[in-house]
């Protein structure tokens, strides 16, 4: 079979189909946001080999958007940009929690695994929807957690790819995460890091009123002299049927209005007798169907029956009101008729497939229409008019159809329209329409004669077999932060326009540098784009080898793509500017002092974050002009440090330093500058080799290339001057010497080299518990590898480590007992600690 007319056949059956195996359901989007986020929020954090992430939605944030109470049966993530490969055991969680909002610390209780663990492939762009296989009840006041998990098994799991990102909603407090290399067991992570925003999301709900009686479809469409009063199949009684647990109390209201546009009551469902009592208790559990037997109206019968014996033919409305006792209120409103004695309807445009569904340009385009006798006369002679215009409204063709038939359409018959195909060389969209004409009687209802409705456009597309077009340039923008030697990875976005599936395109990026008068090219690079589907969204993002411009300036990206047979190459080529600026060089402020000024940064922590993120081109002095800084989070980061100077700072030499002093003022005076550091690991400031470094600006964390960028920079000096003006404070919080027995102030771990620290009063906070452990870790050999100790060890009497204001230590790198990412053996040369005091450990 022809592979379009196969698609063609396939999507008719898919719609005749959908009819039988669509379930009653709501899905209820939650966050507007727009921004595309990877690691730390995404679901899909495949950068990392093992991830834990738990997004909490308050009851109130529920609510807002309308959701019902009831059974949750699938969640749906929104999908920017796809990348890496199929995770691993990826599992979905849900449950209720009394907690508000994330913390650093997990939410363990009360988790239904709904989804998996199974081997999940890359996201599509767009909605991802996650069918849970157990419904999780949620009773429309308590708050949800929902927790995703996933771990790469293989090689000890390690194994990472990329990242893919997912539309956002700026939101603190909502988002805990953990993602990592080499730790098995990320599931059951008790602790983990806060993210400043959470994903979009759609949840699906079976909840409230599902359908009612009567309704519009035969065979259960209303007919004029008959008594619904559920004598049989065929004459049911009034009816909701609505979603209720064996504990939900439901109160009920019914009625029918008309014809409409009248809205008199004619039909008003009662809980007794008394014409008073309209509020109806919900009774059975699970998907229940509710008739009643008592109501009053002209259309009311005896024990609750629709009298249609004498209605007068039209629109009529069922209105109705789903109520729990938590508060919760669902409206619901379903027109139907009480069949006209002629009435001759347009019930639906079969094909063509309205857009964004494409024709292949040259190939027959069916066009049939359905109409249906809702009238009680049988229709035997009728007519139908199909008209193609162009979106701009041109006349393209019309056709006309005409039916007569003795027998003619009985009450509820359909017959379907088959005008001659269409078939056209020009590409572009045009707009279908369709009216039908009673002509054997007076129509009574013209309302329903004409398709679309109220004049509007059924678009269809026809297009190239193969029309490709460079669709934008994702990354980076005219508004990204690009800063000298520090990598870029462009990402492009492709579209297919056409009407087949295309794959192994070619595509080029192409970087110029402005020189003044000219764009002159300074990098170019080809990648095939593997796939891009027909269908919906009909897009493909691409992600290009790492470029590290060396120069600042005005520059110029370039993508094309290039497939073979395609008609149209205007649009193959898009183009997009962009600003490269320095790193840091030169002298800076720290402090409130000079808030507000452009080379000052407020905390010492910002400092640091722009250090890591835009990295430096020149030697960087940073001088401290404040009596007191805090560094730290509180204690509430788990196993981590005050402040992570680990891994690689773009641009550090020995030439290009950084230096952190006081300010002049301050310089005068002993102990003018407290730095209090907060830790929850007992390690002040650290620096050395890692994979992982705390500083999400971190390129480690960006590209992560660990021979390129987990090795520490080194060259950072802390002079407190001749004065000894800087005073580090190492805070604890609530930690004792039983807890957390390791203590170190500056910890130069893996690797550290050309580290000075001098002139600095080195002690505890005030507040915090002094440790004076003694117990030092020791080397192994045990053959063939030698094995080093941590810090701290799990003694039979407890914890038992060290403590020390400067610690210099360095070992073989090692995860999961093994070398397994290469990672460079150092050794720590060249650090300096001179003329520092030291006290309290």
């Amino acid at each position: 079979m022809n592979r379009f007319y196969a698609r063609i056949v396939a999507l008719l059956s898919i719609m005749l189909l959908s009819t039988v195996l669509m379930v009653a359901q709501t899905d209820y989007q939650i966050g507007t946001g727009t921004t595309a986020v990877g690691d730390g929020t995404t679901p899909w954090m495949r950068f990392w080999s093992v991830w834990r992430i738990q997004y909490v939605w308050t009851a109130a944030e529920l609510n807002a958007a309308g959701m019902a109470p009831g059974q949750i049966t699938a969640i749906q993530f929104n999908c920017v940009s796809p990348a890496g490969d199929a995770a691993q055991q990826f599992t979905i969680k849900i449950g209720a929690t009394a907690q508000t909002a994330a913390t650093t610390t997990f939410i363990a209780s009360g988790l239904n695994t709904v989804y998996g663990p199974v081997t999940e492939p890359v996201p599509a762009a767009g909605w991802n929807k996650y069918n849970f296989s157990t419904p999780f009840l949620w009773d429309g006041s308590s708050n949800i957690v929902v927790d995703v998990c996933s771990v790469y098994p293989a090689n000890s799991c390690v194994s990472w790819t990329s990242s893919s990102s997912v539309q956002s909603t700026a939101l603190s407090n909502r988002t805990t995460y953990y993602y990592t290399d080499g730790n098995c067991s990320a599931c059951t992570q008790a602790t983990g890091n806060m993210s400043s925003y959470r994903p979009n999301v759609k949840f699906t709900v079976l909840s409230g009123i599902e359908a009612s009686f009567p309704e519009d479809k035969d065979p259960r469409r209303i007919l004029s002299t008959y008594l619904y009063d559920g004598s049989s199949s065929s004459l049911p009684k009034p009816s909701l049927t609505f979603r209720k647990t064996a504990t939900q109390v439901v109160t009920l209201n019914y009625k029918i209005v008309g014809p409409l546009p009248s809205t008199n009551v004619v039909y008003q469902a009662l809980n007794s007798a008394s014409t008073t009592d309209t509020n109806i208790v919900g009774n059975g559990n699970g998907l229940v169907t509710q008739t009643f037997d008592y109501a009053t109206g002209a259309l009311a019968g005896a024990n609750g029956a629709l009298d249609a014996r004498n209605a007068v033919g039209g629109a009529y409305r069922v209105d109705a009101v789903y109520k729990l006792s938590t508060g919760y209120t669902q409206n619901w409103s379903k027109q139907f008729i009480i069949a006209f004695a002629n009435d001759i309807s347009l019930a639906d445009i079969v094909v063509p497939t309205k857009s964004p569904y494409k024709y292949l340009r040259g190939v027959d385009i069916p066009m049939i229409v359905r109409v249906q006798n809702v009238g009680l006369n049988p229709a035997t002679n009728w007519q139908v008019v199909g008209t193609i215009t162009t979106l701009g409204g041109s006349l393209v063709r019309r056709d006309t159809f005409t039916y007569n038939n003795t027998t003619g359409l009985a009450t509820g018959d359909y017959y379907n329209v088959q005008f001659p195909n269409y078939n056209t060389l020009n590409v572009g969209s045009y707009c279908f329409s369709a009216t039908v004409t009673l002509q054997n009687g007076q129509d009574q209802n013209v309302a329903n004669n004409t398709l679309p409705t109220g004049g509007g456009c059924w678009q269809f597309d026809v297009q190239y077999d193969t029309e490709l077009s460079a669709d934008a340039i994702v990354y980076p923008t005219p508004g990204s932060n690009l800063y000298v030697n520090r990598p870029i990875e462009f990402q492009a976005r492709f579209k297919n326009n056409g009407a087949t599936d295309q794959s192994d395109v070619l595509t080029t990026l192409t970087i110029y540098k402005w020189d003044g008068a000219n764009y002159v090219q300074v990098f170019t690079v080809d990648k095939v784009l593997p796939d891009i589907a027909f269908t919906p969204p009909a897009v493909s993002i691409l992600k290009y080898s790492l470029w590290t411009p060396t120069t600042t300036g005005l520059y110029r990206v370039c993508i094309s793509i290039n497939a073979v047979g395609d008609p149209v190459s205007a649009n193959n080529l898009l183009c997009q500017d962009f600003n490269v600026t320095d790193g840091f060089s030169g002298t800076y402020t720290i402090g409130t002092i000079n808030a507000g000024q452009s080379r000052n940064f407020n905390t010492i922590q910002e400092a640091v974050d722009a250090l890591y993120s835009r990295g430096i081109t020149g030697p960087v002095v940073f001088e401290l002009t404040d009596g007191s800084y805090t560094v730290g989070n509180g204690c509430t980061l788990p196993n981590s440090p005050a402040l992570d100077f680990s891994a690689k700072i773009l641009g550090v030499s020995s030439v290009n330093t950084i230096t952190f002093k006081p300010a002049l003022l301050k310089s005068l005076s002993r102990a003018s500058i407290g730095i209090r550091l907060q830790s929850s690991n007992g390690v002040g400031i650290y620096f050395g080799q890692n994979v992982s470094p705390g500083n999400p600006n971190a390129v480690q964390n960006q590209f992560k290339n660990p021979q390129l960028y987990a090795n520490p920079a080194g060259y950072v000096t802390f002079d407190g001057g001749d004065q000894r003006s800087f005073r580090f404070m190492l805070d604890v919080c609530s930690a004792t010497p039983t807890t957390l027995p390791h203590r170190s102030v500056f910890y130069l771990g893996l690797g550290t080299s050309n580290i000075t620290i001098k002139n600095c009063l080195i002690e505890n906070y005030p507040q915090s518990t002094a440790s004076y452990a003694a117990n030092l870790p020791i080397a192994k050999y045990i053959s063939p590898n030698f094995s080093f100790e941590d810090d701290t060890r799990s003694l039979t009497s407890g914890l038992d480590s060290y403590s020390a204001g400067i610690v210099s230590r360095s070992k073989v790198p090692s995860i999961g007992g093994n070398n397994a990412l290469a990672l460079d053996t150092l050794s720590n040369d060249n650090n300096k600690f001179i003329s520092n005091e030291i006290s309290g450990f």
